[in-house]
């Protein structure tokens, strides 16, 4: 064994032109002997990737810097395994457009100029990929049939539909279209299928794009790291985070959403929930807003921020879980952040912040959409009524009850949050990247009053916890592991 690891250490060092000192060779065999054959070539590898770092003076590798070396590859791996949760700053979060004029990406400030607003819908298209473009019917005089065209769904004219891409427009005819599985608004991208003629686009079918999961939008876009947070590189191939995740199965992740800290009621059932939890604490407890039962009044501010107080000190009488669980909150529509009601939205106001950063040892106050990732894999959570404002803007409404596979099918199509007109959903145009799905996170938490909900569209989950105090004080439980969600609520 001992010859075996002698000669593939040689191997590995003189292809690089190296030579090692006879102590560097008896204190890497004695490093490497219990590591399996398998991972043992990447182990050699990696050091002298790192001892070719350092400033050498002589092709003759000395123990100490072997011992630097694999000092540096260790603390590399405790860094992967303690720091295993990071919540980021949408405001942070990568622009990838590539421009051909330029071919580079430009920084978004806050408040974009009226380029900035134009590009909001045709980079939200440029993500996918259109089949034929409008200039091709535009330039046709002659009857076309079994025409299918990718192209964003707008109204330029009152109660008159176009279909619009970086070419043209053209108006479209919806009296007889076959609408498929999804909530269709002005802004949505589209797949049309019908006849062209006299300048009119007649629909027969209208569809949204196919969902591309996570793998396949991975497998072309390379090990880019489009999700933002530390590093340039994707870690969705980690080994030693991936293998911390499938065996830690008792990991989970608590979503809240409409959590009133201002009703007692919800206070003591979420007293209730953490008593449950005490023995086995969750990795995190995603708590969205809005914080409030009442969003406006003079006393708005005091009351929130008392609030928060009281709940914090609740946190504080279960020692396990202040020491070990990681409190995010994420504010609502109508909590009160610098942002107003724009999205992305940022998180509230230091002086709501202040007592619980103080009293809590693991706690984020994040932007809404929150983005989290855990191990390798990524969650986005959207704390919007965004139901509500589909279903009230929609070309045609489904005649099914249960919207769930609507909902779904709607946001993975899209690849974004809120595929929605910006009268309707205002957005900060330089940061609408903050709002995108591409790749498919993992877990896509849409927090809203409709009803709760769980969803599997394209390799990705789509759920809803649904509104705390109006769901009988229902939640949603996560294992990360099996990537299983569990269905929870609070009796009385």
């Amino acid at each position: 064994m001992t010859n075996q690891i002698r000669k593939e250490i040689i191997q590995g060092f003189k292809l690089h032109g190296l030579t090692l000192k006879s102590d560097a060779m008896h204190y890497l065999i004695e490093i490497l002997e219990p590591i399996t054959d398998v991972s043992r070539q990447d182990c050699i590898d990696r050091l002298i990737e790192v001892i070719e770092k350092q400033p050498l003076h002589t092709q003759l590798i000395t123990k100490e810097l072997c011992e630097a070396a694999v000092e540096d590859c260790n603390s590399e791996q405790r860094s992967k395994r303690e720091d295993i949760l990071h919540v980021i700053d949408t405001f942070e979060v990568p622009k990838l457009l590539f421009k051909k004029t330029g071919k580079k990406t430009k920084d978004g400030v806050l408040f974009g100029d009226a380029s900035a607003k134009t590009s909001v819908f045709l980079e939200r298209f440029n993500l996918i990929h259109q089949l034929k473009p409008i200039e091709y019917l535009l330039g046709s005089s002659a009857k076309l049939g079994d025409i299918i065209v990718l192209g964003l769904l707008s109204r330029l004219k009152h109660d008159k539909w176009y279909l619009e891409d970086a070419t043209g427009s053209i108006p479209l005819n919806l009296h007889n279209a076959l609408f498929h599985t999804g909530l269709f608004t002005e802004g949505c991208i589209v797949l049309a299928e019908g006849t062209f003629d006299d300048g009119i686009f007649d629909i027969k079918n209208l569809g949204f794009p196919p969902p591309e999961s996570a793998t396949n939008t991975q497998a072309y876009i390379g090990n880019i790291n489009s999700f933002g947070g530390p590093g340039s590189e994707s870690v969705r191939g980690d080994e030693i985070l991936l293998n911390y995740e499938k065996h830690n199965e008792n990991a989970m992740f608590v979503f809240l959403s409409d959590v009133w800290l201002d009703d007692t009621t919800v206070l003591d059932k979420l007293q209730t929930m953490l008593t449950g939890f005490e023995s086995i604490a969750p990795v995190a407890f995603v708590i969205g807003g809005n914080f409030c039962s009442k969003p406006y009044g003079s006393d708005h501010f005091t009351t929130i921020l008392k609030s928060f107080r009281v709940f914090v000190d609740i946190i504080c009488e279960f020692s396990s879980i202040r020491s070990n669980s990681n409190f995010i909150f994420v504010p609502g529509p109508d909590d009160l952040t610098p942002s107003g009601r724009l999205v992305p939205k940022a998180g509230l106001f230091q002086s709501i912040r202040a007592y619980a950063e103080e009293k809590l040892e693991k706690v984020f106050f994040a932007t809404n959409p929150a983005r989290i990732r855990y191990c390798t894999q990524e969650i986005v959570f959207f704390r919007e009524d965004l139901t509500f404002k589909l279903c009230r803007n929609c070309v045609k409404f489904p005649k099914e009850d249960d919207l769930t596979d609507h909902i779904a099918r709607t946001i993975a199509s899209q690849a974004h949050l809120a595929p929605l007109p910006l009268h309707v959903l205002p957005v900060f145009w330089s940061h609408d990247a903050a709002l995108r799905l591409y790749p498919l996170p993992d877990l896509v938490v849409i927090a809203d009053r409709y009803k709760a909900y769980n969803c599997t569209v394209a390799e990705c989950n789509i759920i809803n916890p649904g509104s705390f105090p109006r769901s009988s004080f229902g939640f949603k439980v996560y294992y990360p592991s099996s990537k299983q969600v569990e269905d929870c609520q609070i009796d009385n």
